[in-house]
């Protein structure tokens, strides 16, 4: 199968190295790559790339997501089409919601590795028949060395445009409604941020559903964070500034879920392509580890799902952005001077 991957930054590369292993044919679209120094056919633009690819992939930053998406459809208005997260920036929505209702023979989905994961799906059964417990997402990173080495830093959403998406997803997938995301009155909700010169580095968003259970949703890209702390399991400790953790608890029972961190490896905590659920209780405790490689999986399924034309809805995705919009117009100085949320420093 032919794939026409859009960008040739890191994640393009990632998704064409995936792709190549997976026996596919891989062109990429990029004007800043010298085609004499890749081993991948490479095109300037997407006007200039060959018909008929079984499904474009765009991984371009956010802010060239919409005008590339718009590129492929005037070439092909039914072209499959997977988008890296998040689709749009806020001011984009309006803007992707016309387009879509223009092209209805587009065939579009976002990538999101967890909504994929088989460890989630492990928690999502745990989830479902504890729908009170208390949930809290956490994933948190130290970014500064990869802005050092030249990654893209997002001067608008900061913390929220990294992260965030797969932190929206997973409570999505663990039973959270958009109207639970949606509330910002102080008696049910609140959000703290960190953003030292005006970059957004750190954010923990607390509501109660409509349900009344409790949830948590947090992320860092400054390393360790004393806001909430992570320790690990038995005698591995996990790297305070590097890792991804979900957890249910009702203060009888704990049931969390590590996933593995940015750049896991045969030494983090849990090893790269794992997963580990551990469950404490009144009865002991259990341990559970689970073979897991979330953006494979969701590489591998994304592309079933395109090039049958079924797409997974892309409705949570839409959903997200307009969560971010409403956290970032609440996390502004004028709105923390209001009251609406509070600032850690």
């Amino acid at each position: 199968m032919r794939v026409t991957v859009v960008g040739g930054g890191r994640i393009g590369r990632l998704r064409a190295v995936l792709l190549v292993g997976m026996g596919h044919d891989v062109e990429l679209v990029d004007p800043e790559l010298d085609p004499r120094a890749e081993s991948l056919p490479v095109h300037r633009d997407v006007a200039s790339a060959p018909d008929g690819p079984a499904i474009w992939i765009v991984a371009t930053p956010t802010a060239a997501h919409l005008r590339t998406i718009r590129d492929i459809v005037a070439r092909e208005p039914s072209a499959a089409v997977l988008v890296e997260k998040p689709i749009c920036s806020p001011e984009d929505l309006p803007a992707l919601r016309a387009l879509l209702a223009e092209h209805p023979s587009l065939v579009l989905e976002v990538a999101s590795q967890y909504h994929d994961s088989i460890a989630i799906r492990a928690l999502g059964h745990e989830a479902r028949i504890r729908p009170s417990h208390a949930l809290s997402v956490s994933f948190v990173k130290d970014r500064r060395p990869d802005e050092a080495r030249g990654r893209f830093t997002d001067r608008v959403a900061g913390v929220l445009g990294y992260e965030w998406p797969h932190i929206y997803a997973i409570a999505r997938s663990l039973g959270v409604t958009g109207d639970d995301l949606r509330d910002t009155s102080p008696s049910r909700s609140s959000l703290d941020v960190l953003a030292p010169d005006g970059h957004l580095v750190e954010a923990r968003y607390a509501t109660t559903c409509a349900s009344g259970r409790a949830v948590m949703l947090h992320s860092r890209i400054t390393g360790a964070s004393g806001l909430v702390p992570a320790d690990g399991w038995g005698g591995d400790g996990c790297d305070p500034a590097n890792h991804r953790v979900v957890q249910l608890d009702d203060g009888r029972e704990r049931i969390t879920l590590w996933l593995s961190p940015s750049y896991a490896s045969a030494t983090t905590f849990p090893r790269g392509r794992t997963a580990l659920l551990v469950h404490e209780g009144p009865g002991g405790d259990r341990v559970r580890t689970i073979p897991d490689d979330p953006l494979r999986i969701s590489m591998r399924d994304s592309l079933l799902r395109l090039v049958t034309r079924r797409p997974r809805r892309i409705d949570i995705d839409l959903d997200m952005i307009e969560h971010t919009d409403l956290l970032l117009e609440l996390g502004t100085p004028a709105a923390r001077q209001r009251g609406r949320s509070h600032a850690l420093a």
